[in-house]
């Protein structure tokens, strides 16, 4: 629709209205040889396509004619943007923001922690919104071991407390996109903030962040290999709010698999072993 009606008070672009219509104006689209629409501008400028059809000169049928013939015998309403049209809009046009937010999130991603794993020095950014307001401060270091082992730390200071829920989103997007494995990443809290942290193979994962974006959608990850123990009642809590939860052998993991087809974490079982029967 924007390409086949360009935006008003262009130089060089000449809206053609359809004969007879003027209260309120509509605007003549074409494409190909035969399909036609007719386009509403409201208020606020938005163009709308209302009404389409083929193009069929000197027949009855055509559909510049039968339009006029429409809007004549039932007035416009029938074919005007409604409230729910409106609506519908303002969600297309939020979620079309949030896509390029999450991109852009992935960018930064990959960006910072190549920048941090080639420096081997501390990378400080600000994260922003998709409104741009101040997200969080997020800290990124690698360390290199001796036997080619890179250490990654991922560190989120929240800045705006009133966000935190999509905070909690931009932190999994990030992540996910340095590393879609969920269960590699150990998680601690760290002041008010969180911190993620793995350990891999320097170069495979340079290669990984360099050239390959994630091949999963923002903010999913492949799922654990094993099942966890951790205390019941936060269990249910964690899975609705995406929150970390501290298991009997010390990893931090967000409980969103089945742990039913998975095998059972040696070091949470040795631990529930040793607790007293009840």
């Amino acid at each position: 629709m924007a390409e086949l009606f360009p935006i008003s008070g262009a130089d060089d672009v000449k809206r053609e209205g359809i004969s007879g219509l003027k209260n309120p104006m509509w605007w003549k689209v074409k494409t190909g040889s035969r399909w036609r629409g007719a386009a509403y501008v409201d208020e606020g400028g938005q163009a709308w396509l209302c009404a389409a059809g083929y193009r069929r000169e000197k027949e009855g049928t055509d559909f510049y004619k039968a339009f006029m013939a429409q809007i004549k015998a039932g007035g416009p309403e029938p074919f005007l943007p409604t409230l729910e049209d409106r609506e519908l809009l303002r969600l297309e046009r939020k979620g079309a923001l949030m896509q390029q937010w999450e991109a852009q999130l992935a960018g930064w991603a990959r960006a910072w922690v190549l920048e941090a794993l080639e420096t081997e020095a501390v990378v400080e950014r600000l994260l922003e919104d998709p409104k741009g307001r101040e997200l969080a401060l997020v800290s990124v270091l690698c360390e290199v071991e001796a036997d080619s082992v890179v250490s990654v730390l991922l560190e989120f200071h929240p800045r705006n407390w009133s966000l935190t829920k999509l905070l909690d989103w931009a932190e999994q997007v990030f992540v996910g996109e340095v590393c879609c494995h969920e269960q590699h990443w150990a998680v601690t809290h760290i002041g008010q903030g969180r911190a993620y942290s793995l350990e891999t193979d320097r170069e495979q994962f340079r290669a990984a962040i360099a050239t390959t974006p994630s091949r999963n959608a923002p903010g999913v990850f492949d799922a654990g290999a094993e099942s966890h123990y951790t205390h019941q009642e936060r269990i249910v809590d964690s899975m609705v709010e995406g929150e970390a939860l501290k298991a009997l052998c010390g990893q931090w993991f967000v409980p969103r698999q089945d742990p039913r087809n998975r095998e059972q974490c040696p070091t949470c079982v040795a631990v529930h072993e040793r607790f007293p029967a009840h």
